[in-house]
């Protein structure tokens, strides 16, 4: 599970510097007022270059291997507990929980990675504010608390 989540991140990486860079940029003119993902990856290959696209790929990788790690290993737990030794009958039902609690666990364990992750991508300014994810989460941690 971990491997498969950490080749989904280095693959993905581009587009989620861009879903990032969509969400947390003020609004930009581009002649009708709109912020497009065509003109923020024009934005960053002008300004910052292609190596941006790949900023944070430790930390997503990272993100990436949590996510699946918890997600698949809680589901497949709580499935056998379900079934063995709380005599549930195999179904939806059955499914469906185990999904939603192991997605909530998977949620749990990601977020502190994934605030790290978007503070990373977010920052422009250079060189970058942070030099790898445990250094970003060792500053945002002094600066900011563990809120």
């Amino acid at each position: 599970g971990a491997v498969a989540g950490a080749i989904g991140a280095v693959a993905c990486n581009p587009f989620e510097i861009l879903r990032v860079r969509l969400q947390v940029q003020p609004l930009q003119s581009n002649g009708e007022g709109v912020l497009t993902t065509r003109s923020v990856f024009r934005g960053i290959m002008r300004e910052e270059g292609i190596k941006t696209l790949y900023r944070a790929t430790g930390t997503s990788v990272v993100l990436g291997m949590v996510c699946t790690a918890v997600n698949m290993s809680t589901y497949t737990l709580f499935r056998e507990e379900a079934l063995q030794r709380l005599n549930m009958k195999d179904g939806v039902l059955v499914d469906v929980g185990c999904a939603l609690a192991s997605g909530f666990l998977s949620a749990l364990a990601m977020n502190p990675i994934d605030v790290v992750r978007t503070r990373m991508i977010s920052d422009r300014s250079s060189p970058p504010k942070f030099r790898n994810g445990l250094h970003a989460a060792r500053i945002l941690l002094k600066q900011e608390g563990p809120s």
